[in-house]
């Protein structure tokens, strides 16, 4: 496998869309009661989310800013995903879960997901 400079996956935007999948891919499992039966389950791979996603960040982009890159960019992914991170930093787990179905109903095919999801 090789890495160069102009792979997407050194675009900071495609990475932001792929941490925002990843937690979707959360959702998908607690709709679906696959893994995550519950919502404390989930609560907690949202918390674990958190924690991966600054790892991620700060590994694959070393000498990356993304205070200043987040402060900059104003796309409706990058601003859910603020809200997402913010909300989970203070333990606001229905605003977290709120933006990430807000990020999942801009999505193709993700409608049973977010009704299995809003009636619990």
């Amino acid at each position: 496998m090789r890495l160069h400079a102009s792979q997407n996956t050194q675009n900071p935007n495609v990475n932001v869309t792929i941490l925002l999948d990843f937690l979707g891919f959360d959702f998908t499992a607690y709709a679906y009661h696959f893994y995550i039966d519950s919502r404390e389950k989930l609560l907690q791979m949202m918390d674990n989310w958190l924690k991966q996603q600054e790892l991620i960040r700060n590994n694959v982009f070393r000498n990356f800013d993304w205070n200043e890159f987040l402060s900059k960019e104003n796309t409706v992914e990058i601003k859910i995903f603020k809200n997402i991170i913010h909300a989970l930093e203070n333990k606001n787990y229905d605003e977290a879960i709120k933006c990430e179905l807000e990020y999942l109903e801009k999505k193709d095919g993700t409608e049973e997901i977010i009704r299995l999801i809003r009636k619990d």
